[in-house]
């Protein structure tokens, strides 16, 4: 899902003549059911104008371009990615944060994170690196291909003056993999772009990564099975197993098929409810279904995602689901369900877009099967 998609020519024209903001408003509207914040659309006027700019140096319009791309199961958004063949002729693309910053620090020697605007935040080369890293895990295109992604960031309103502490040495080895340009660095950003995506074929390339969708790597799935497989306390026993077999069938029952399914299973506490839906997520995956677990609760998400390297996109909070592409997981498998919110607004979520849709809904619309795992006598608030 993303804002704009297109090829270069139009994304540069668009962007100097300043219908490329509306146009993604309008695609806003539609998705999200409200109009972006004042502050957001300018940030797309500005930044989107800089960095066409820059890409008006490219070697071929053949180049593909996605606008404020929505990362697979996340509520997370890239701002810009160019599409297309890198000088060796292999599949490439470039990932690029921008911002709008004009200054910024460090509160001490220690510091990893930088302040701007009086505020905290991830370096923005960090921020690129990280959204690159979650696509190659979970993302068709990426996870377990040769298909290139190039992250980088671009601070088009902050001088060498002022952006200096963004290169202090302990961002040194971040910097190597993820360069960072500021206001002065067009030309080198504009190599780099050529160098990734300059030699065209980009528009396809574009449209394979609009319609991919959410594939764990396979490294991630040989972790999680490998944690199973050497952990007594994950292994399936009686009552456990009569549940698996039955979930796992109706999960045959319904591939290749449109239809959906729900299924409630219930059991208190000790009974093994969450090494069922672990194990039916491990054997979802082995099996090359697409298939996440989510709860509503920290405990349990949070310990899950410290098992092993590339746990975290496939243990996801409730509240993830809210923009998922509907019937986009072959499996869902919701723990804890007692946790289920009535919706998933948050104390962030603006007023505009409060109260749209119930998180159970959502679940239930994420997947083709969709398996809730209850202990009926909990319960935690009213809502």
């Amino acid at each position: 899902m993303d804002l704009w998609q297109g090829d270069l020519p139009d994304f540069i024209e668009s962007a100097r003549n300043q219908r490329l903001a509306g146009n993604m408003a309008k695609s806003y509207a539609q998705i999200y059911k409200r109009r972006p914040a004042e502050s957001e659309y300018e940030s797309w006027e500005q930044s989107l104008a800089a960095v066409a700019s820059v890409a008006d140096d490219a070697a071929t319009d053949d180049i593909g371009v996605l606008v404020e791309y929505h990362l697979p199961l996340s509520e997370r958004r890239i701002d810009v990615m160019f599409f297309g063949r890198r000088n060796d002729g292999s599949s490439g693309s470039l990932l690029v944060e921008l911002k709008r910053w004009t200054d910024v620090s460090l509160e001490d020697k220690w510091a990893r994170n930088v302040i701007s605007g009086g505020a905290e935040h991830v370096h923005p080369a960090e921020q690129a690196l990280d959204y690159s890293a979650y696509l190659r895990d979970v993302h068709g295109s990426y996870a377990d291909t040769d298909f290139s992604i190039q992250p980088c960031a671009y601070c088009h309103a902050m001088h060498e003056v002022r952006g200096y502490p963004l290169f202090d040495t302990r961002f040194a080895s971040l910097l190597t993999r993820s360069p960072l340009f500021l206001s002065g660095d067009e030309e080198p950003f504009a190599k780099l772009l050529n160098d990734e995506v300059g030699r065209g074929h980009g528009v396809s390339l574009m449209h394979q990564v609009r319609s991919g969708h959410f594939r764990p790597s396979k490294g991630i799935v040989q972790s999680l099975d490998a944690m199973l497989r050497h952990d007594d306390e994950w292994h399936l026993l009686d009552e456990q197993r009569k549940a698996f077999n039955a979930i796992w069938a109706e999960v045959q029952r319904l591939g290749g098929t449109r239809k959906r399914s729900a299924i409630l299973v219930r059991g208190g506490p000790g009974t093994g409810k969450s090494v069922i839906a672990v194990q039916l997520l491990a054997e979802a995956l082995k099996s090359g279904l697409t298939a996440v677990h989510s709860t509503g609760g920290k405990a349990f998400t949070t310990v899950m995602r410290g098992t092993f390297t590339g746990a975290k996109p496939l243990f996801v909070w409730n509240r993830s689901l809210r923009h998922a592409q509907p019937m986009g997981l072959d499996l869902l498998l919701t723990d804890e369900a007692h946790r289920i919110r009535e919706t998933s607004d948050d104390r962030w979520t603006k007023r505009a877009e409060r109260g749209r849709r119930s998180q159970i809904d959502e679940l239930l619309d994420a997947a083709k099967v969709s398996v809730f795992f209850l202990d009926e006598y909990q319960y935690m608030r009213p809502d």
